[in-house]
């Protein structure tokens, strides 16, 4: 693993969002749900799931590398979603894919999910 110490202070996007996950899951495990007995947690929908691909494919598109989406990472956030994540992170992604949504919604008229990548 790399030294902390020795990053470059201008982390271009592939870096800052490898880091980010790695936050996001050490998150979702210090809240996990997954004691005996627990119940199934909730998954994202098909329209969250379509709304966390777009705005994947927003922040880090692929370009003469591999982006978000060929890299799977909405994939792998939406297991996270299920399998790891406890109900107050659960509910606070569901809460930032609506606003977003909502926010596009307001702007365009549209879906986030149904924008043109420009948009």
């Amino acid at each position: 693993m790399q030294d902390f110490a020795m990053m470059d202070p201008l982390m271009d996007r592939r870096g800052l969002m490898q880091r980010a996950m790695l936050l996001l899951g050490a998150t979702a495990l210090a809240g996990c749900d997954l004691l005996p007995g627990s119940g199934a947690p909730a998954a994202l929908g098909a329209d969250q799931l379509k709304l966390l691909d777009a705005y994947a494919d927003t922040l880090l598109p692929a370009t003469d590398k591999p982006g978000a989406l060929q890299g799977g990472v909405p994939k792998v956030l939406a297991q996270m979603y299920t399998d790891w994540a406890s109900a107050d992170t659960r509910d606070a992604l569901s809460g930032a894919l609506g606003r977003l949504d909502a926010a596009a919604k307001q702007q365009t008229g549209k879906a986030f999910a149904e924008l043109a990548a420009a948009d």
